[in-house]
């Protein structure tokens, strides 16, 4: 259950962070591969309906697993990975926050 949480907090993390990366008037966009055509079809509105909804599925198949131990490393791959994403959108924003200091 706390690698579920962990998922949930990265997720929305990742879903705020690309929203104040964007909406900061910085050259960056969304690029996941369903992000984006999220974001790009649906707007702000359908991509947080997504991020919202996404561990509610990522949920249900996880439980569908055999063993409790398949579920707790499905979980840990999956926050893992989105903790990734999260540090690289912090990294970027610090980059971008440096650079325009710079000029």
């Amino acid at each position: 259950m706390k690698w579920f949480l962990l998922f949930v907090v990265a997720n929305l993390l990742d879903a705020g962070m690309t929203h104040y990366l964007i909406w900061s008037g910085y050259p960056v966009e969304e690029v996941g591969p369903v992000s984006g055509p999220i974001l790009a079809a649906y707007g702000w509105t359908g991509l947080w309906i997504f991020k919202i909804l996404m561990p509610i599925g990522i949920y249900a198949a996880v439980d569908a697993a055999r063993t409790k131990e398949s579920r707790d490393r499905i979980m840990k791959v999956a926050s893992i990975t989105l903790m990734v994403v999260v540090c690289y959108s912090l990294g970027l924003f610090a980059f971008l926050k440096w650079a325009s200091l710079a000029d």
